[in-house]
């Protein structure tokens, strides 16, 4: 039954028409800014993606962060209509919360093998159980 039901939403969900986009055309830069360093962990970069309405004038300006295992793309669609709508929106990457961590979670790679300085793995209560046990 909850095959069928996933089955069901996923083909609700495909089919629900998207709201139409702005009258500004969107474009994207990416920056990184040297001296915007996170000190708790080891000074590591912090870049930013920034969606904006290509057009003369000033904008309001949107964060948009992902949460956790995601990246900076993981809300684009929002962001880039947020831009057609005349906001600047800048989306944050969050290295060692992104989905690095997640693919070495479930891979088990360690810190050593990808030479990323976050955890490999997050610390579980419960041990990992293959699908269907």
């Amino acid at each position: 039954m909850k095959p069928l039901l996933a089955l069901l939403l996923g083909i609700a969900m495909v089919q629900e028409k998207r709201p139409a986009a702005g009258p500004y055309a969107a474009a994207v830069a990416t920056l990184e800014f040297p001296e915007l360093r996170d000190a708790a962990r080891a000074d590591r970069r912090v870049p930013i993606k920034v969606h904006y309405p290509k057009a003369e004038g000033r904008f309001p300006l949107a964060v948009y962060s992902h949460g956790g295992a995601g990246t900076w793309d993981a809300h684009l669609y929002e962001a880039r209509y947020l831009a057609s709508y005349g906001y600047a929106v800048l989306c944050p990457q969050h290295p060692c919360s992104d989905n690095v961590r997640l693919r070495n979670l479930i891979t088990r790679t360690s810190r050593k093998q990808t030479g990323r300085r976050c955890p490999a793995v997050w610390p579980l209560r419960t041990p990992l159980r293959k699908a269907g046990s």
